[in-house]
């Protein structure tokens, strides 16, 4: 009988010790980034999960948290890193078993050791793995990310430009000359290449597999307008069409909305921000749109609009918010209820970094990119707005108020952003030759981890 029990006893210690061990691995884990030298907590300190994509970083107070549905195993370690201060690895068992607090210690190196140490070490330009091209090539489209893993890309422009003329004449000047006819020049001149077509195709990527699809549905063929997810559903506003002679465009009036699991289109026919390359972001329930361009006049300029509309989800009512305080083309992304607008365009590429309160409606001027960019593709994540422009790509930490830019061989302009399990994915675009602009099929994935193994071209705080 003793023995029985002592074995009933036995087992039920076995079965609870695997128990409080299986618990001890799911649960989260909290902990808090600490510089030895001034006992003060750490802002902004990467924790990578080592081996992964995984991590997360410390906040304003140096705390960080691993939450349950990131499965840290008691066999992980992770990886602290921050600039200024020494690369530290420690054991998920070790910060679970003692303190949690960890401490990173100041690196001890002058600057020239720095930097000779770093072009040693770091990758010149940022590394990225090219994916599986676009059915068809667009630029100034929509693109969202849904949660089961798909990026979905609404419509844009399929035109292409070649100027051969002006090509030709660079070639040979002698066709300039007085002595040249008319006739000459033309048989030694290939007729311009240039088509004009705004796309209604929905061009559906799986992230899983690596494979692009055309879905049954179009939306109207449109060009220059903003895709947005909200819940089960993609609403794709403003933007304009071309008129069926091809001689007139045509501001776009009406909100296509994909029903993703109904897999039909609605639409709605009232959009008081009739624009083109204007801003979209999403704010609890509601769509926020800002600023953009809203014609053309007779001597070739464009009206631009600094006005800031909302639109409720729930009861389809559109509100007017505080204007901008300029009014231009742009794009921006949200942090918290800020907008972060950057860059832009009002008869001229501009470079500033401004914000946009949406409670207040207060805004202005916070930074400055080190160049101009008419409309850049952005993308946020863990309050780092993420910008690529042509060979560019730039971060932007919106709690530290500073500013990197990374180099990268990939020449695209109007490309989208988006970020999916820790990789940022560039998508369409258009390439620009000096004779010649046409739509890019390529989309590219940039592990985000490379980034500090990247050297920094160039960096500025505010």
């Amino acid at each position: 009988m003793k023995n029985a029990c002592a074995k009933k006893i036995s087992f039920l210690c076995l079965f609870l010790n695997a128990a409080i061990s299986v618990l001890g691995q799911s649960r989260e884990l909290e902990g808090s980034v600490i510089s030895f030298q001034t006992n003060e907590p750490l802002q902004g300190v990467n924790i990578e999960i080592k081996g992964s994509s995984k991590g997360t970083t410390t906040d304003r107070t140096g705390n960080f948290i691993f939450h349950d549905g990131q499965q840290l195993k008691l066999s992980d370690t992770l990886i602290f890193s921050y600039v200024g201060y020494e690369t530290k690895l420690r054991a998920v068992a070790d910060i679970r078993r003692f303190e949690n607090k960890t401490y990173l210690y100041e690196a001890i190196e002058n600057l020239d050791e720095i930097i000779l140490s770093s072009r040693g070490k770091l990758s010149p330009k940022v590394q990225f793995n090219e994916m599986s091209p676009m059915i068809k090539g667009v630029y100034g489209f929509g693109a969202v990310l849904t949660e089961d893993g798909h990026i979905i890309v609404m419509g844009g422009d399929q035109s292409y430009i070649e100027d051969n003329l002006r090509k030709r004449l660079k070639e040979d000047p002698t066709l300039s000359l007085p002595g040249s006819s008319i006739f000459e020049l033309a048989t030694r001149v290939s007729s311009n290449s240039n088509w004009r077509h705004y796309s209604g195709q929905i061009q559906s990527y799986d992230i899983y597999s690596d494979t692009w699809k055309k879905l049954d549905l179009e939306i109207g063929e449109r060009a220059y307008h903003n895709s947005i997810l909200y819940q089960d559903s993609i609403y794709t506003i403003g933007g304009k069409r071309i008129a069926n002679n091809m001689q007139r465009e045509y501001l776009e009036d009406k909100i296509e909305i994909l029903d993703l699991k109904g897999k039909k289109i609605l639409v709605d026919m009232t959009n008081p921000h009739r624009a083109i390359n204007f801003g979209t972001v999403v704010y609890g329930g509601n769509l926020v749109v800002f600023g953009g361009s809203k014609k053309v006049v007779s001597n070739g300029r464009k009206v631009y609009t600094n006005k800031v509309h909302i639109y409720s989800f729930s009861s389809g009512l559109w509100y007017e918010l505080k204007s901008l305080s300029k009014e231009f083309e742009t794009n921006g992304v949200l942090v918290n209820n800020n907008i972060y607008i950057i860059g832009g365009f009002d008869d001229r590429p501009l470079k500033e970094v401004r914000t946009y309160n949406i409670d207040t409606g207060e805004n202005g001027e916070e930074a400055e990119l080190f160049e101009e960019m008419s409309r850049p593709g952005l993308v946020c994540w863990r309050g780092i707005i993420y910008i690529f422009d042509n060979g560019k790509l730039l971060t932007y930490d919106t709690d530290m108020k500073v500013l990197k830019e990374y180099l990268i061989d990939f020449y695209v302009e109007n490309a989208n952003l988006t970020i999916s399990k820790g990789s940022l994915y560039i998508i369409g675009g258009f390439k620009s030759k000096q004779f010649s602009k046409r739509p890019s099929q390529k989309m590219i994935r940039v592990n985000l981890n490379v980034l500090d193994r990247t050297r920094i071209n160039r960096i500025k705080s505010f």
